[in-house]
């Protein structure tokens, strides 16, 4: 009976865990740059605007260039992997990018941390870097929740 109330307790602390880290993110907006990569290095550095429409839909901006900006609207997974410290990840469709995204936000320390997965057909790339976190509030050229 104790191993049973054991995995009881694991399993519900794991989906306390996946509310909790959705209901902080959901009507935020994170901000971030890619200033440490693994990106060849002629490319510039990535810049993103991402908003978390609810506690699963995400719509990211890549601003790296403004005159073309990109983005996308994914279903997206949280989990708090520590106190304060928070996994993001999501798929992206296999008819436009086919991308895999893994985010882990810091928000000790306001540094995100990540894997981009399918972005080049040999390697997978690590970035990191700073973020802001804020209301979600609509941008001029930016897609967003509303």
């Amino acid at each position: 009976m104790k191993k049973l109330t054991i995995v009881v307790a694991v399993f519900l602390s794991f989906f306390s865990s996946i509310s909790f880290s959705n209901e902080l993110l959901a009507g935020k907006k994170v901000s971030h740059s890619w200033t440490e990569n693994t990106f060849p290095k002629e490319w510039p550095t990535p810049t993103f605007e991402t908003f978390i429409c609810d506690n699963s839909t995400l719509i990211w901006n890549n601003t790296t260039d403004i005159n073309n900006i990109s983005f996308g609207v994914e279903a997206y997974t949280a989990v708090e992997l520590a106190p304060n410290v928070l996994q993001v990840s999501w798929k992206e469709s296999p008819e436009t990018t086919n991308y895999g995204i893994i985010w882990t936000l810091d928000f000790n320390n306001m540094t995100i941390k990540g894997v981009l997965v399918n972005i080049d057909p040999k390697r997978n790339f690590v970035v990191a870097g700073k973020f802001t976190f804020e209301e979600a509030i609509a941008k001029p050229n930016l897609k967003t929740c509303n």
